[in-house]
């Protein structure tokens, strides 16, 4: 409110003197004192009217003016609303003016820069308390908002866009441009490749970054009328060594995702995977090769999951082809990629945060039995200098011995939780020797695992060419067979040891 009283005496002082002052009704030379029009009269006598000397300086003017009433009494009352504004604030807020303000003066005073008209405006878009007109204006002044990344994303026009999209009120090359300006696609290649490898590691990811709005929406149901989802599809077109035909792939998989209209984002999310893209050059190698990859998305219109798989709507937009292309040096056949490097606070960093769960076994009467093991770890790669990230192995300790549970990677200056089911896609014979294993130690309750940092295991992560080295160890950590999954308890790694 203090603002706000601020601004109304500043405009009551300049009218004030704007009406004190009046505005010019003549022009010529009058007499200063009594004003009597001198016309004609020797400049040299005396006034006719009140008989002062006209040739004293400043004896007479250029102009009369007349005061103005009316404007002085506006100004009055606007000084005692300016004083009496911050007195009431307490009383009186800006939300609850902005809250009475028409539509109609909202837009222009968002166009002006004030901050609480646009809040304004988002909590409107919810209920649709705008024409038309209105509408109009506002998608194409959010749309504007969202292509300009050199202004960060202000959220409350994606509570704008959300809503008109789920009103259906975008045509298709708004929702195609809503599409391309809302998510960034970044591609990243391993720069470079060993001559006898096979496959070359990309990691494409998907980054929301200009949709997400202010609050969660809440569905009103199908017989609101409005789009219930939309289908969010990344597809890859083709992959490959330019210049080599024969390493072409089409369709090298996809990653969807449903966009349900209304959203509940409300921060920006990040979707990747991982791309093994095929080198057989045949022959001689060469010293460097161009690889490239192209994605595209798609939109169709969705729905609500209802528990069972969602059959695809009709396509919405298109867009993409989107292609990247990086130049990757060949190295001498068997050269490592990846390196280990020694960063003790790293490590120690590392070792802090590192957490393993429950390691749950489903019984056989569970429908979920097909898994029979699962279990999760924490893990945070500190941004450091070095680019030093996680990569390594999970063990399971038996009588001394470690036994291979599954891979985990993190990339520098990140935080993953990653799902290990370790009695997946083994050989029958190892499949039973170690169930057998996690079974007993489900008869104790309880086990000692180790997780090892293994260049190995990041081979095919495009997002890492450095590995920190670190153990880290996890005692008496649970492991329950049971017919449902326990709560989840989360055992820290062990200090390390003297």
């Amino acid at each position: 409110m203090l603002w706000l009283g601020l601004t109304l005496t500043a405009l009551a002082l300049a009218l004030l003197i704007l009406g004190l002052r009046g505005r010019v009704i003549a022009r010529g030379t009058f007499c200063r004192k009594c004003r009597f029009d001198l016309a004609g009269l020797d400049a040299a006598g005396a006034c006719p009217e009140c008989g002062a000397t006209l040739d004293a300086d400043k004896a007479t003017k250029s102009h009369l003016r007349r005061r103005s009433p009316w404007l002085v009494a506006v100004a009055v009352l606007l000084l005692a609303g300016g004083i009496a504004l911050p007195i009431a604030g307490g009383r009186i807020t800006t939300t609850n003016l902005y809250q009475k303000t028409p539509a109609w003066l909202l837009l222009p005073m968002e166009r002006l820069g004030f901050d609480g008209a646009l809040t304004q405006i988002a909590v409107r878009s919810r209920s649709e308390r705008f024409s038309d007109a209105n509408w109009e204006d506002l998608i194409a002044r959010a749309l504007a908002h969202q292509a300009d990344r050199s202004v960060p994303w202000d959220p409350r026009w994606g509570d704008v866009l959300a809503e008109a999209i789920a009103d259906q009120r975008l045509n298709e090359q708004q929702l195609a441009a809503y599409f391309r300006n809302g998510i960034t696609t970044v591609v990243t290649f391993r720069t470079q490749i060993p001559a006898d490898a096979k496959w070359l590691p990309v990691n494409v990811s998907w980054i929301q970054d200009r949709i997400h709005r202010t609050a969660p929406m809440v569905w009103s149901g199908p017989a609101s009328g409005r789009w219930t989802g939309l289908s969010v599809e990344h597809a890859f077109g083709s992959t490959g060594v330019v210049g080599l035909a024969q390493t072409e792939r089409d369709g090298g998989g996809d990653l969807s995702t449903d966009f349900f209209v209304p959203w509940a984002a409300t921060n920006s999310n990040t979707m990747s995977t991982r791309v093994l893209l095929r080198w057989d050059p045949g022959g001689q190698p060469p010293d460097q090769i161009k690889v490239f990859i192209e994605t595209r998305t798609i939109v169709r219109e969705g729905s609500i999951p209802q528990g069972s798989h969602q059959q695809r709507g009709p396509v919405l937009a298109e867009l993409g082809p989107h292609r990247v292309e990086q130049m990757v040096t060949v190295l001498p056949p068997g050269t490592p990629v990846v390196s280990m490097i020694t960063d003790e606070t790293a490590a120690a960093d590392i070792r802090s945060t590192a957490q393993l769960s429950t390691l749950f076994l489903p019984t056989d009467e569970h429908p979920e039995a097909r898994y029979p093991a699962s279990l999760q770890i924490r893990l945070s790669a500190p941004t450091t200098t070095a680019g030093g990230a996680i990569s390594g192995t999970l063990y399971l300790i038996n009588d001394g011995a470690e036994h291979r549970l599954g891979s985990a990677s993190v990339p520098n200056g990140a935080s993953i939780t990653v799902s290990i089911n370790p009695l997946l896609g083994r050989p029958q014979q190892d499949t039973e020797r170690l169930e057998s294993l996690l079974n007993a130690a489900a008869n104790r309750g309880q086990a000692d695992f180790v997780f090892r940092s293994d260049v190995n295991a990041a081979t095919n992560d495009a997002l890492i060419d450095k590995v920190v080295d670190v153990t880290l160890r996890f005692n008496d950590v649970p492991v329950i067979a049971a017919d449902t999954p326990p709560p989840k308890v989360w055992i820290n790694a062990a200090p390390e040891e003297e």
